[in-house]
C-alpha cells in the first residue's frame, strides 16, 4: 500500500464468514525504493533549500524526508532555513493517504513507529470507516 503498510486479507471460506478479515501491518523500516529518477533530483533541487517539508514531500509522496535529507547531501544542498513539521522524519506522504484523515493517519502511524511489531485488523475492511471508528473510540475515550 505504500513504503510502510502492507494489507493482508484473509479471505475464509465456509458458512460462517460473510466477509473477509484485512490487516494493514506497519514494516518499521519499509521497503527499500528504487533510485532515485532524474525528475525527483529536480524537485529536491529546486525545493529542498527553501520550501516547506509538507510542500517536498507531497511533490515526492513515496520518499521519507529522510530519504530527502539523504538524497540532498549527495546532490551538495543545504537548507537555508529550518522548517519545524509535524511529520515524523521516517514516514511518507503515500503512508498518510493509506487514511482518509491526516491527523488519523498522524496518530495511527505515530503509534505504530513506537513499536516493533504493529499491526491494525480492519473491521470493516475500509480505511474510511476505519477513521470513523477511530474518531468515536476517541471521542468516547476523551482524546
Amino acid at each position: 500500500m505504500s513504503v510502510h503498510w502492507v494489507r493482508l486479507t484473509i479471505v475464509w471460506r465456509g458458512p460462517l464468514a460473510n466477509q473477509p478479515d484485512v490487516c494493514l501491518i506497519w514494516r518499521q523500516h519499509g521497503q527499500r525504493n528504487p533510485t532515485w529518477t532524474p525528475e525527483e533530483d529536480v524537485v529536491v533541487t529546486e525545493h529542498y533549500p527553501k520550501t516547506d517539508k509538507w510542500t517536498i514531500l507531497e511533490a515526492l509522496p513515496n520518499r521519507s524526508w529522510n530519504m530527502v535529507y539523504q538524497r540532498a547531501l549527495t546532490l551538495g544542498l543545504h537548507r537555508s532555513a529550518y522548517i519545524q513539521d509535524p511529520i515524523p522524519d521516517n514516514i511518507t506522504v503515500d503512508d498518510l493517504n493509506v487514511f482518509p484523515d491526516r491527523a488519523v493517519a498522524l496518530a495511527i502511524i505515530s503509534e505504530a513507529s513506537k513499536q516493533r511489531v504493529y499491526n491494525l485488523w480492519l473491521y470493516p475492511a475500509d480505511t474510511g470507516e476505519l477513521a470513523r471508528v477511530l474518531e468515536h473510540q476517541n471521542s468516547n475515550m476523551g482524546g
